[in-house]
């Protein structure tokens, strides 16, 4: 892939054109990418990207059909924890901020073109857990298409993302866990290696605790596998100079009332 190129955000209307399409990744799962389309006399081009997961695209039109299919999540146990986690007040927080609110109305104005009448919600760390789904740590396949055991490291980020969500349960629901965590209590300002030790001890235990009850692995991956990713650029600046100071992701994902998105910005 070449070096993306600098992102002009007046330039955005001449992309006046959608087109989606999967992406696979080396993992071998794949992520929808929705480009913004600009028409010329040969080819469709897409917008700028400078996402790690979604390529450029630019074809010749007499063998390429645009095709607009953006996925839907229907799995309850996912459309609840969505709606459970989502940052639901911060759209609103957001425009009512004179500093902040340029790219959120930037950004809602983009969702609301594509999904007039479902309410926008804002889901902090969207983008993480699906940029952990593309590099293979919740569901990996081989290059028959066999899905692949996971590795250590790949059930560490399961741990680490169910727990992000759940952690602090275990002391309240499991005596031994809360045994351990008042021996770190105890010691937590005391000396520097009976603390890191004490902690370590209950923070593996809580870990494993959270992660067998509530294990979420099978809820990124519903949710990941209908997320969608679209190359953007908003009007103000992150690091000026630079050729990504305008360019942005928006990722989103789609339930029959709602999408949940997240923006990231490049810095």
């Amino acid at each position: 892939m070449s070096r993306p190129k600098r992102v002009y955000p007046k330039k955005l209307p001449e992309y006046n054109l959608l087109h989606t399409r999967k992406s696979k990744m080396y993992s071998g799962v794949e992520l929808t990418g929705l480009h913004l389309v600009k028409e010329t006399s040969q080819f469709y081009i897409g917008f700028e990207t400078w996402s790690h997961c979604i390529g450029p695209f630019k074809k010749l039109k007499f063998d390429t059909q645009l095709n607009y299919d953006i996925p839907v999540v229907t799995n309850q146990k996912s459309i609840d924890f969505l709606n459970e986690h989502a940052w639901h007040d911060w759209v609103a927080r957001e425009l009512e901020s004179e500093k902040k609110k340029g790219q959120m109305v930037e950004t809602i104005a983009f969702l609301d073109r594509l999904f007039p009448g479902k309410k926008k919600a804002y889901f902090y760390e969207l983008e993480s857990f699906v940029s952990t789904y593309c590099h293979g740590s919740f569901l990996s396949y081989d290059d028959n298409g066999n899905i692949e055991e996971p590795s250590e490291h790949h059930i560490e980020h399961r741990k680490y993302y169910t727990g992000k969500y759940y952690r602090g349960n275990g002391k309240f629901e499991n005596e031994k866990i809360k045994a351990l965590y008042d021996v770190y209590d105890k010691v937590r300002d005391g000396d520097k290696k009976i603390k890191d030790k004490a902690f370590t001890a209950y923070y593996n235990a809580e870990q494993d605790y959270v992660f067998n009850k509530y294990n979420l692995t099978d809820t990124f991956i519903d949710i990941s596998k209908n997320a969608v990713v679209c190359p953007y650029a908003f009007s103000d600046a992150t690091v000026k100079g630079t050729s990504y100071e305008h360019a942005a992701e928006i990722y989103f994902v789609v339930t029959p009332d709602t999408v949940y998105f997240e923006v990231k910005r490049h810095f």
